[in-house]
């Protein structure tokens, strides 16, 4: 954090990396104070700083910017020029302008912990407002293809978009309401000329105007104004209207006007129904409010089946909405009278004590005359000699306090007349007294000048060499043998064919070994793992089971075995440890088995493991590898579930009925109106279990395309934990059609009970019996989710998986 020295200064969030500084951010201005940074709002992002003015102000990046808040309770003004807000012990200290202390709850060293929920903007109108009998308003400034579908609540009613365009904001909009009429049919467009054909296949002029809502197999297309005109004996659409959609098949459900009407709209904030019940048990022992500003949220309020809060905007980050819960106010402590110490910071020079706290010295106070806790900074004396103090000789320097005090011993006179005479007691009140304690002290030195080391040592797993003469001697230290150095011992001389008899010759047998084939030499490797075995490996495939500590990044491995005097590449079978950055099952084809070699001193039979390509960045932390390694899951496989019935909404969700779930595992199909030649082309099965389809495959993706970027196609995403899938808005993904049936055909649900209670040791009984397998051992727990765990405490889900090894 760099400053300027001025009245007040500009803030600038410098982030360094190895290369020296990257990105510079202006954060602002504010007073000189010291800056105190709570962890960022978001995993990447940039840290919240807090300075602790009279209404402590808070600099928050969101997007591209920092934003200054000041939702937290005012410590008033203050002449210390280091005051600071400090985090200690989930508390949030600070002092009060007369030097006593404020403090009050901070969790995670936060003044305000960040509550994110996930969903989409909306606004709400006032219930009164909405006649009886409305479906559907549109905005009178709102072009065709656009309006709103009107949710109930209690009282009020959400307006929710027929079109994925996202809500617009406004205190207040003109409009019409609708209901749904009784005529339905199809409408098709040639040359600008719009034809409506009802469902007993007449063509429709029942009117001069009509508003209508338009579908595509289920999926709303918004509502369109119609104009009949007489001369071409067509309907069209208004001059300034945007063109239909380029569909056919398009359905048409003509609209009843009930009322023109100004609506009074509020900003909300539509939930998912996971953050939903979430909010809801949280709100029934506290009060929530935005983290930003001081926006209260006090219920959350649900229209029909869609649960809202009512919130600003301005204060939702594209589809985030990050609360906090409402803290309380600080708690002073510490007495009434102000202390105005002043102290003298000293060393002693051989002769006298002199003054430390000088510009000669770069002297720095940071702790307001040891009234707070901070750091006293300067450069060491070059004259700084041991002295005497206390009966201890050492080099020292001292603090005097040379004016004001740490508070005043208040003295109470009282009199008592007891006869004739007046007797006086004096009481000493020493409590306004507040000398300060030292506590800890950490002491930390920066060495301004070079020093040569005293020893010289380099050491690794192929012994020590101790380089200190060499270095003293100003002698290049010697470096150990590089690694690929040490894996390529000497080869055996190759033998002289000329010296050879040709009777003695040992020649190949061509029948069975044809040119170019057969194993190769593998090249030299710059970091590898090396795995010594006491016994030959005469069995193909080597199973192998790592258990590594998890590191990121997916690397494919080589492997290669040591035989004929070199490394020969032996062919990987399968890897499921991701080149050693996770536990996982390693299959190795042993072609020809390894000869015995002795490596590092160690006599073995060697296997090397290398990642292909560049190995720079490579470097795994093995905690075992174990012979003939299998991971065995436990789950439960449940078909034929019915989840639900599409209405036809964009962003729609289902639940499965048993939880948690194995994602990959879910085979999803819907009902859909298709025709025979699409059906067939779409794969469909004509019924499942003895109901009718056609029953047409979706796809599941962690998270839908962005909008625009492809053509919107039938996928699904899953929240495996809750056993919630979730569908697109028309723009991202398909909707499925309204009133389509929704089937799980098959998943596994997570079975992880039993499968937990194993522990690393365990001798497991086999169900049934495998030729040459004597014992089979757990090598460790499983690794699935507690199922005891509450959904707050738990990870992503994965199917319990348990690490075995069989012994023969």
């Amino acid at each position: 954090m760099r400053r300027r020295r001025t009245a007040r200064q500009n803030l600038q969030l410098v982030t360094l990396d190895s290369g020296g500084a990257g990105e510079v951010v202006e954060v602002g201005t504010c007073p000189p104070l010291p800056i105190t940074f709570e962890p960022p709002v978001e995993d990447d992002g940039a840290p919240v700083i807090a300075i602790a003015t009279a209404t402590p102000v808070r600099f928050i990046r969101r997007g591209d910017d920092f934003e200054a808040t000041y939702g937290i309770e005012a410590i008033g003004d203050s002449t210390n020029p280091v005051r600071q807000i400090v985090f200690a012990g989930d508390r949030a200290m600070t002092q009060h302008w007369d030097r006593g202390l404020l403090y009050r709850a901070a969790p995670g060293d936060q003044l305000n912990q960040p509550i994110k929920v996930t969903g989409t903007q909306r606004q709400v109108a006032d219930g009164r407002d909405v006649p009886a009998g409305a479906i559907y308003f549109v905005d009178a400034d709102e072009d065709n293809g656009g309006g709103y579908l009107i949710a109930d609540g209690s009282g009020d009613r959400l307006l929710l978009p027929l079109t994925p365009d996202g809500t617009a904001s406004g205190v207040t909009r003109s409009g019409s309401f609708f209901k749904k009429g009784t005529e339905t049919g199809t409408i098709a467009e040639n040359g600008g000329l719009i034809t409506l054909t009802d469902q007993s296949g007449h063509v429709s002029t029942a009117q001069h105007a009509v508003d209508l809502f338009l579908s595509i197999a289920g999926q709303p297309l918004g509502i369109w104004h119609l104009r009949y005109d007489d001369d071409d004996a067509a309907w069209k659409l208004p001059a300034d209207s945007p063109d239909l959609p380029a569909h056919t098949g398009l359905a048409y459900q003509l609209l009843d006007l009930i009322a023109d009407a100004d609506l009074k709209l509020q900003d909300y904030f539509q939930l998912q129904p996971s953050d939903a019940l979430d909010l809801s048990q949280l709100l029934t022992t506290v009060s929530l409010r935005s983290f930003y500003s001081d926006f209260a949220v006090t219920r959350v309020e649900y229209f029909g089946n869609f649960p809202a809060i009512r919130l600003d905007h301005a204060l939702i980050d594209d589809e985030t909405a990050v609360l906090t819960v409402a803290a309380g106010g600080w708690t002073a402590l510490g007495p009434s009278d102000p202390a105005n110490p002043a102290l003298s910071w000293e060393y002693w020079n051989g002769a006298s004590w002199w003054a430390l706290d000088t510009d000669a010295f770069d002297f720095s106070d940071r702790t307001a005359n040891l009234q707070i806790s901070q750091g006293i900074f300067f450069k060491a004396p070059a004259n700084l000699t041991e002295t005497e103090v206390g009966g201890r000789k050492n080099l020292w320097i001292r603090a005097r306090l040379v004016g004001g005090d740490y508070g005043e011993a208040k003295v109470t006179v009282t009199s008592e007349v007891k006869g004739t005479k007046t007797e006086q007691s004096v009481t000493r009140d020493l409590s306004a007294i507040r000398a300060p304690y030292i506590i800890s002290l950490k002491i930390n030195y920066c060495v301004t000048e070079p020093v040569k080391p005293a020893i010289v040592v380099t050491a690794d797993n192929l012994g020590m060499i101790d380089q200190t003469n060499a270095n003293d001697a100003g002698l290049p230290v010697t470096i150990f043998p590089t690694v690929a150095e040490a894996l390529a011992p000497q080869a055996a001389a190759a033998p002289d064919f000329n010296s050879i008899p040709d009777c003695c010759r040992e020649m190949p047998d061509t029948d069975t070994i044809a040119p170019g084939t057969g194993p190769e030499p593998a090249s030299a490797a710059s970091r590898a793992v090396l795995i010594g075995f006491d016994q030959p490996i005469d069995q193909s495939p080597l199973s192998l089971f790592v258990d590594a500590v998890a590191h990121g990044g997916d690397w494919a491995i080589e492997a290669a075995m040591f035989r004929a005097g070199g490394f020969w590449t032996a062919r990987v079978l399968s890897d499921g440890s991701s080149g050693l950055g996770e536990s996982g099952v390693i299959a190795i084809e042993v072609a020809q088995p390894p000869d015995r070699i002795v490596l590092f001193g160690t006599s073995a039979y060697w296997l090397r493991l290398t990642p292909k390509g560049d190995a720079t960045a490579w470097s795994p932390r093995l905690r075992g590898v174990y012979l003939n390694g299998v991971v065995a899951a436990s789950v439960e496989t449940r078909t034929i579930e019915t989840i639900g019935t599409s209405s036809g909404a964009p962003d729609q969700q289902f639940r499965l009925f048993a939880t948690p779930i194995d994602p990959d595992s879910l085979i999803l199909r819907v009902a859909e109106p298709v025709g025979e030649d699409e059906a067939l082309a779409l794969g469909a099965a004509s019924d499942v279990a003895g109901m009718p389809g056609p029953w047409v495959a979706w796809t599941r993706v962690d998270e839908f395309p962005v909008e625009g970027s492809t053509a919107p196609a039938r996928l699904f995403t899953t929240d495996a934990e809750r056993g919630i899938v979730g569908f697109g808005n028309g723009r991202n993904a398909l909707v499925p059609p309204m009133g389509s049936a929704v089937l799980a055909l098959a998943y596994q649900r997570v079975a992880g009970a039993s499968a937990n209670a194993v522990s690393a040791g365990d001798k497991l009984q086999l169900v049934s019996p495998i030729a040459g397998i004597d014992r089979v051992t757990a090598l460790d727990g499983a690794a699935g989710v507690p199922m005891s765990k509450p959904l707050k405490e738990r990870g992503p889900v994965h199917r319990p998986s348990l690490p075995m090894t069989a012994a023969s």
